[in-house]
Order: structure tokens, then C-alpha cells, then sequence
């Protein structure tokens, strides 16, 4: 995957649709909503996912989505959570880009990012 989004609170399914429609030409129907379990195996593929947490844990809410997401947006993991933060008024996680997997970048509302 090339994009792996935590969000700290829930991205309404709808407006995020809606966004990468307008945003980046992206088809509603492309953008699944759901688990990855809930697909049927004969399901196109999605240009995007979003996956709710299983329960109420902080930063459950994930977008994922691979090269066809990256063609759409011409964006990458950092500068789309930031695009996205900044849209729907929630901090979001990504990953560093570093050798650690433990390490992640804190994308705040306003845009601004660090590492934790």
C-alpha cells in the first residue's frame, strides 16, 4: 500500500467521497467504506479504502489506497493526510518514511506535523 492513514476521529464517508470526487476526479464508487473482510472477492478493486476501528480506539479510522489514489491526487502520504486533516478537522498519523516502523508523523487540523 502507499498510503496508510490513521485518522484520529471518523471521516464521513460521504463528504470524503463528495472531496475526492471534486478534488481529484475520483468516482464515488470506487471509494469502498467498510473491512477489508465485509468485500465480496468479485468486488472491483477500490481506488481508495476507508476502514472504521473495531471499536472506540484513537486513530482507527484508516485510508488506504495504492498507485491508482496516487495518480489521482499526485500526492503523497504526508501531503494528502495533511490535505485531508486540514479538510474534515482531524489529525491524522503516517508513517515517518524512516527504516523504524514504530515511528510517525502527527498531522495536526491546521496542517502542521511532527514526529512521535
Amino acid at each position: 500500500m502507499r498510503y496508510w492513514i490513521h485518522f484520529e476521529g471518523e471521516l464521513p464517508a460521504d463528504a470524503l467521497r463528495r472531496f475526492l470526487l471534486t478534488e481529484y476526479g475520483v468516482a464515488p464508487e470506487s471509494v469502498y467504506v467498510g473491512r477489508v473482510e465485509d468485500r465480496a472477492v468479485d468486488d472491483p478493486r477500490p481506488v481508495a479504502m476507508l476502514t472504521p476501528p473495531d471499536a472506540d480506539e484513537g486513530f482507527g479510522w484508516i485510508l488506504t489506497g495504492d498507485t491508482e489514489l496516487a495518480a489521482a491526487t499526485d500526492h503523497g502520504e504526508r501531503d494528502l493526510a495533511v490535505t485531508l486533516a486540514r479538510e474534515f478537522g482531524v489529525r491524522a498519523l503516517v508513517d515517518d518514511g524512516g527504516i523504524h516502523p514504530d515511528r510517525w508523523v502527527l498531522v495536526g487540523t491546521d496542517g502542521s506535523s511532527g514526529g512521535c
